[in-house]
């Protein structure tokens, strides 16, 4: 594991946060069993949390509602087929689609993609409950930033925000991800 004198500083400060609060994270990974994934899936991690991953744990508490899933591991909150989706990713190495947000519940179509492939690059966070989930990006115009998809549509937040952002707003106390 990388020495604390090689952690960027915001990782730094996340840590000190994460302390103070208590939380409990899964395992750091090692920088191997990042690429592992990355060679597996074709697909390079975004650096936030490849360093979330590798200096403050691989899933537990935090954001969203139920904590952050471990890398590559879905909830059982979701049906079957998603589940399967997010644990297999045949799709994360395909550019994920969207630049702005899709409501489809208002019955716009969008000019950007379709609902297959709002599984397209992106792996899943976490779920915040009432079939809400929390994706990041690791492919297209997008990559690094979070999405929120539910029955509704998908959105990203606003502003937009990499995976240490989000994580240490959540820290923070940050309730609106979407000011």
């Amino acid at each position: 594991m990388p020495s604390h004198t090689d952690m960027p500083e915001r990782v730094k400060r996340v840590l000190e946060k994460l302390t103070r609060r208590g939380a409990q994270l899964g395992s750091v990974l090692s920088e191997r069993e990042i690429e592992s994934f990355e060679e597996e899936h074709h697909v390079t991690l975004p650096a936030a949390y490849r360093e979330f991953l590798m200096f403050i744990g691989n899933g537990g508490d935090g954001p969203p509602y139920y904590g952050c899933a471990q890398l590559g591991h879905a909830t059982d909150c979701m049906s079957a087929h998603q589940q399967a989706l997010w644990t297999t990713l045949p799709d994360v190495a395909t550019s994920f689609p969207f630049t702005k947000p899709w409501v489809w519940e208002e019955g716009d179509e969008s000019e950007e993609g379709t609902d297959d492939q709002i599984h397209h690059g992106n792996i899943y966070i976490g779920n915040e409950g009432c079939g809400q989930y929390w994706l990041l990006i690791v492919t297209g115009p997008e990559r690094g930033n979070l999405w929120q998809l539910c029955g509704e549509g998908i959105v990203p937040t606003n502003p937009r925000r990499d995976f240490l952002q989000w994580y240490e707003g959540w820290l923070d106390g940050v309730e609106d991800w979407w000011e």
